[in-house]
């Protein structure tokens, strides 16, 4: 009975600070792609993206900047380092390039 009523205690916390991938609307996706254009594509000094979901049928240009704390790659990011949620998540960065 007691350890039936620590897991109870503590689910909240496991609910709370549940990560996602966010689209572009900030909602929830499994997963998605983008692919930053260069500057010389547009006017935008390099920071135009285009983006690709589990719910699109295609590639969708971006109208938010990619260093937007509102584009879909910062309201992913942000969820890390939100100061209500940083103290209950541990997470683990992997860089998977190849020499």
């Amino acid at each position: 009975m007691l350890n039936f009523v620590l897991i109870l205690a503590a689910l909240p916390v496991y609910i709370d600070a549940k990560l996602s991938c966010k689209n572009l609307e900030g909602e929830d996706v499994d997963w998605f792609v983008a692919l930053k254009r260069p500057e010389a594509v547009d006017n935008s000094k390099g920071t135009s993206f285009v983006y690709f979901d589990s719910t699109k049928s295609g590639w969708v240009e971006s109208e938010k900047r990619i260093t937007s704390d509102a584009s879909a790659i910062g309201a992913t990011v942000s969820q890390l380092y939100s100061k209500d949620k940083v103290s209950r998540i541990s997470h683990v960065s992997i860089n998977f390039l190849a020499k």
